[in-house]
């Protein structure tokens, strides 16, 4: 898949993962901007103006338009790397606002599902994603280093 084409895989899943529970979170918002700020496919890309594309594309269609991303990924010509890229973001913005409702867990193993990824390899690199109030790896070691 090209630069472009990923592009814009990239912002409809990050999108999807916005608004995968109905509410538009300011810190999944910030979450994507700061992804986006460095990342090599979408630094050409006017986040705001897709933004806002999304918003208004999520008014008129709701949830339906969550479903016809999600179906749109197993036809996607998506490498390896750019698959794990994509679950990366997704986890990121929905634990962004420290909220995770049934819905974005839906939405997450959907597109585990649908990325044909092992759910061993989500759950190597983001163990646990669906709790809030776990350490992370980091923590544990802290914490074990005290003792």
């Amino acid at each position: 898949m090209n630069k472009e084409e990923f592009a814009n895989t990239f912002l409809k899943i990050a999108f999807g993962a916005i608004l995968a529970d109905g509410i538009v979170a300011d810190e999944e918002i910030e979450s994507l901007q700061l992804f986006a700020k460095d990342d090599f496919y979408l630094k050409d890309f006017d986040l705001e103006q897709q933004i806002e594309y999304y918003k208004n594309k999520f008014d008129a269609r709701g949830y339906l338009m969550i479903r016809n991303i999600l179906n749109e990924i197993p036809s996607a010509d998506l490498e390896e790397s750019q698959k794990l890229i994509l679950i990366d973001v997704a986890i990121d913005i929905i634990r962004a606002d420290k909220i995770i409702k049934k819905d974005e867990i839906d939405y997450i193993n959907q597109l585990i599902s649908n990325l044909k990824i092992p759910k061993f390899i989500v759950n190597t690199r983001h163990s646990d994603w669906w709790l809030m109030d776990k350490k992370s790896n980091d923590d544990l070691e802290e914490g074990n280093k005290d003792k």
